[in-house]
């Protein structure tokens, strides 16, 4: 007998958007305010994106976007019309930046950044894969790329 895993409890992602959505409003009161939604669109999925339109125009909602890895190697006009629309829907949307435990370079993460704004107009940054190493040097690197991208 196969043991089970945690796929074996997963409901299709909008379902899940929508469930998590309605428990958000319901812990409000019904009234639909003061609590908002994070919500993950890792790689190119439609689903996803029309999910986190239809929860922004409901709830405040901040999408963390990871097309591939990162940015990708280009623009996808796709991927910037999807970003576009759940900003128009009143969400914000943020770039995601793996550190690499605090591995990656200062330079390297600006360039993600950069390509982020510029392809797709995200309005923040959410940093991943950050070192659980508490020292100076490794709190100098984290509070670098609050300044990186300046506006």
């Amino acid at each position: 007998m196969k043991p089970l895993s945690h796929s074996d409890f997963q409901l299709p992602f909008c379902c899940r958007c929508f469930f998590l959505s309605l428990m958000l409003w319901w812990g409000t009161g019904g009234s639909g305010s003061a609590m908002g939604i994070i919500m993950p669109i890792y790689g190119n999925i439609s689903s996803q994106f029309s999910a986190a339109e239809a929860a922004a125009r409901r709830v405040p909602l901040i999408a963390v976007f990871n097309p591939d890895d990162g940015p990708g190697t280009s623009k996808n006009s796709s991927y910037a019309n999807s970003v576009n629309r759940i900003k128009a829907a009143g969400g914000e949307v943020v770039g995601y930046i793996a550190t690499g435990y605090a591995g990656n370079t200062l330079p390297v993460m600006k360039s993600l950044m950069d390509k982020y704004h510029t392809w797709y107009g995200v309005q923040g940054y959410f940093l991943d894969e950050m070192t659980n190493v508490s020292n100076a040097t490794n709190r100098t690197y984290y509070q670098i790329p609050l300044r990186l991208r300046e506006w």
